[in-house]
Parts: structure tokens; C-alpha cells; sequence
């Protein structure tokens, strides 16, 4: 298989990862004639950025499936404080994996994984005990995202960043690579939940990956061959990422398609494209 990036053909024969850190994947490119080089590609903060604010738009148009795990307690404190309840299953999710008597070695405590004993007292928490009561705890978290969110402006993608590495570490253009992977990695969870919550609007894959961070760098590379596009990347099954895009009308899937073909030689097949 292989895709033409802008007037460069790409294959995935002659692309392979050799390793992989918080925020850039390293890909060893073997050219002919020459020797194998390293290029580090780097998955942007506004490639980030622009997936969260797209997922503003899944989050109001999912409907939930399945049996989560304290569901009362997240709905409730996600209406209590504006927040998408997608996005709060999809922190506890991959803070603690819904285990309300998780406690990490930097002594983070319960679902939403509250920092003891500084942020759950900023939060008018004074017992540690009481950490380990889901609603208590879900309560919490969805109070301090909140609160990094209005910070942040409704800048997802730096909020995430601030839940995790604290608010003072985090400035537009100043992302530490762990907090850039951990909006990744929420963001991945998020998609897992929304998989099968489907969406009004017409869905078509193009390419599935084996992580979330390649699927992100072909986001980038069809965002800078073609313009327009809706994309998204969602959990086609375990360890496995899907990369579609949305459409309103046939015919705008059929302009799509089209365009793709035309800017990067992918072409549809029955099973999407190839």
C-alpha cells in the first residue's frame, strides 16, 4: 500500500517506527540508493488542539451504550458543571479505569485520581477517606476540570495538560511532552467510549492504525494535502485506531472521495480505500 503525500509517494513498505516518546514518533525512512535516515515527525499541538475542539462536536452528538460504571454520579457532576459527560468518563477512564481504591505512588487517589493532600484540599476535601467514594471523588474531578477548562478558555486540549502536570506547568505554546501525551491519551479514551455511540452524521474510514499516534500523523498529513476535510479517529477494536471522515449528504461523501483520490492517490475500495 502506498499513498502520495502532496507529490511524494509514501508507502508503507519503505516506512517503519522504530520507536516512539510522549509527543513525536521517530520513523526510519528507507530512501533507494541512499542510506536509511531518521526523521523525527512530530504530532503538533494544533493537530491536538483541533481534534479535542472536534470532539466538542461527537460529545454533544453521542449518545452513551453499555453499563459505565457509576453513571449517576458522573451525569450528575457533569450537569453540575457544564462538562460534556463523555469527557469525564473518558479522564476516569484513563486516570484510575473506573477502580474507585486506585492509588498511585505520587499518592493520587480514587476514580478521577485527586492529588492527596494538596489539590483535594484546594477542593475542600479534608479526609483522605473520603477520596475513595466515587460520587465524592467523581464530584471532585469534575469540579477541578471544570475549573481548568474556564482557566484555559475551553482550550481542551491545555486543560487536559493542566489535570495532569497542574495548571502552572501549562501556557499556550509551552505543552511539557508528558502533558501533550496525556491529552493524546485521554483523547484515545474518549474516541473507545464514543465508538459505538454513533453520530447523526455519515461516517467513511480511510485508514486503520495500530496506535493513536500514527493515527494522528496521518490526520496531519490528509489536513495538509486536502482541505476541509471532518475527520476523526476513533477505536475500531482493541489497539486498533480507525481514521474517517464525516459527511452530511452523499453527494458531499462522493466530493470527498474524489478530492481525497486526486491530492493523495488513495483510492475507495468496497472496504473503504486502499
Amino acid at each position: 500500500m502506498a499513498w502520495r503525500k502532496c507529490g511524494m509517494l509514501w508507502g508503507r513498505s519503505s516506512l517503519f517506527i522504530i520507536a516512539a516518546s510522549a509527543a513525536a514518533l521517530i520513523f526510519t525512512v528507507a530512501a533507494a540508493g541512499s542510506a536509511r535516515q531518521q526523521d523525527e515527525v512530530k504530532i503538533s499541538q494544533a493537530s491536538l488542539e483541533a481534534l479535542w475542539r472536534d470532539s466538542l462536536v461527537l460529545m454533544e452528538r453521542s449518545n452513551l451504550h453499555g453499563n459505565l460504571p457509576f453513571r449517576s454520579c458522573f451525569t450528575q457532576a457533569a450537569r453540575r458543571h457544564g462538562l460534556p459527560l463523555p469527557l469525564l468518563l473518558a479522564v476516569a477512564r484513563g486516570e484510575s479505569n473506573f477502580d474507585p481504591k486506585a492509588v498511585s505512588p505520587k499518592n493520587c487517589v480514587g476514580i478521577m485520581q485527586i492529588k492527596w493532600p494538596e489539590t483535594a484540599m484546594d477542593l475542600g476535601i479534608t479526609q483522605k477517606e473520603a477520596l475513595f467514594d466515587p460520587c465524592i471523588n467523581i464530584e471532585a474531578g469534575a469540579r477541578y476540570l471544570a475549573g481548568l477548562i474556564r482557566f484555559f478558555q475551553g482550550n481542551l486540549y491545555l486543560a487536559l495538560g493542566a489535570y495532569n502536570y497542574g495548571p502552572g506547568a501549562i501556557r499556550p505554546g509551552r505543552v511539557p511532552d508528558g502533558a501533550h501525551w496525556y491529552a493524546s491519551y485521554i483523547h484515545s479514551h474518549l474516541q473507545q467510549l464514543l465508538a459505538s455511540s454513533p453520530a447523526t452524521m455519515g461516517q467513511s474510514a480511510i485508514r486503520t492504525f495500530k496506535s493513536f499516534h500514527e493515527a494522528a500523523l496521518f490526520v496531519d498529513y490528509l489536513n495538509g494535502c486536502v482541505s476541509g476535510l471532518n475527520l476523526r479517529i476513533s477505536a475500531a477494536a482493541s489497539s486498533v485506531f480507525k481514521v474517517y471522515f464525516t459527511y452530511q449528504s452523499a453527494a458531499e461523501r462522493k466530493d470527498i472521495i474524489i478530492r481525497i483520490t486526486r491530492k493523495t492517490g488513495i483510492k475507495p475500495t468496497d472496504r473503504g480505500f486502499s
